[in-house]
Parts: structure tokens; C-alpha cells; sequence
């Protein structure tokens, strides 16, 4: 079957554009302060870090900030989980589909909604100390 074991780390300053992307369940892309731009991303392993993730996403996988911001620009659909690690920042431009669980772990979690009307995920662990 198809699938593969690696990670790519995207840089400040790097930034990668690839027209259809597919982050395999062993695999991980992680942003130190880059961005991944393309439209559509399967993620059924992880993205994590901070910078940008442009595109249309179906995370099956996990989407964690952590150490910084992470704006993530195109819709998300599947059922994975978007994490916000303490002290970071996830910023989700558009619609969160009703799979999606979301998770703020630690103090100083901060999530943005920009598109709440169309924010459907379901907030699964929230500490006292996010926002």
C-alpha cells in the first residue's frame, strides 16, 4: 500500500508549495516558523509547530500548535484532532467540520475562529488557563 515514514521541518522563511500533499499516518511535517502551501492536504499523521498551512485540509491525523502561532487558511474536514499546546496560538480561517476534535492543552492556549457560524468541531479538553 502506499504510505511512508519521514518528516519534513519547514523552516522561517521556507515555504513549500506542492499542488496535492498527503502526510501518511508515520509521517509528520513540522513548521518552525514556514509554511506548507497546497490545496488539498491529507493529514493522517501529524502537523505540528508554527507558521502556516494553507489549503483545503482533511485531517484524520493531528494539527498541533506549539510554539507560536499556527494559522491554518483552508477549511478542515475528517476526524482528527486540532491541538493547541500551552503558551501557543491556533488561528483556523474558515469552516471546522463536526469530526474535528479540538483540544487546548496547557495554559496560555489560545484559539481564533474566524469563521465561528461555520465551526462545527467539538471542543474536547480545555484548560482553565486557555483562552
Amino acid at each position: 500500500g502506499a504510505g511512508g515514514t519521514g518528516s519534513l521541518t519547514i523552516g522561517t522563511g521556507g515555504v513549500v508549495t506542492v499542488d496535492v500533499a498527503t502526510v501518511w499516518q508515520t509521517g509528520a511535517v513540522i513548521l518552525a516558523g514556514g509554511v506548507l502551501q497546497t490545496d488539498p492536504i491529507t493529514v493522517d499523521g501529524s502537523v505540528s509547530g508554527f507558521g502556516t498551512l494553507g489549503g483545503v485540509v482533511t485531517n484524520d491525523g493531528t494539527i498541533a500548535a506549539s510554539g507560536g502561532t499556527l494559522g491554518v487558511t483552508g477549511a478542515v474536514a475528517g476526524s482528527g484532532t486540532l491541538a493547541v499546546h500551552a503558551g501557543a496560538i491556533l488561528h483556523l480561517a474558515t469552516a471546522i467540520g463536526s469530526g474535528q476534535a479540538i483540544s487546548l492543552d496547557g495554559g496560555g492556549a489560545t484559539l481564533v475562529l474566524d469563521d465561528l457560524a461555520d465551526t462545527q468541531a467539538t471542543i474536547v479538553a480545555f484548560d482553565p488557563l486557555s483562552t
